[in-house]
């Protein structure tokens, strides 16, 4: 008997998120905000803002970020953006955010 698609949810969520992998860089690049583009590494380099508000972000596909995330309701991101110039916010010697 023939597998139905859809039988193996963990085969259907990555292929549901390499879908939108592809589908968002294709949004960057119509949109004139793709600056880098690897497939081979699943990564994305991007602007978003203009101005002095422009920032520059890379987006990674990848099913092993699992060291990015702690704490979390038993789930992990696949799709993980961060700004490609690490950011930190601080109160004195305190780090608030980054």
């Amino acid at each position: 008997m023939q597998p139905m698609l859809g039988a193996d949810p963990e085969a259907v969520a990555y292929l549901y998120q390499v879908w939108l992998f592809y589908e968002i860089a294709d949004l960057l690049q119509r949109g004139g905000h793709l600056l880098d583009w690897n497939p081979a590494e699943a990564t994305l380099t991007y602007t978003w803002g203009t101005g002095d508000d422009q920032r520059h972000y890379t987006l990674r596909h990848d099913r092993a970020i699992r060291h990015h995330w702690r704490n979390a309701p038993g789930v992990r991101p696949d799709l993980y953006i961060a700004h490609v110039k690490h950011n930190e916010v601080r109160a004195g010697a305190d780090l608030i955010w980054h």
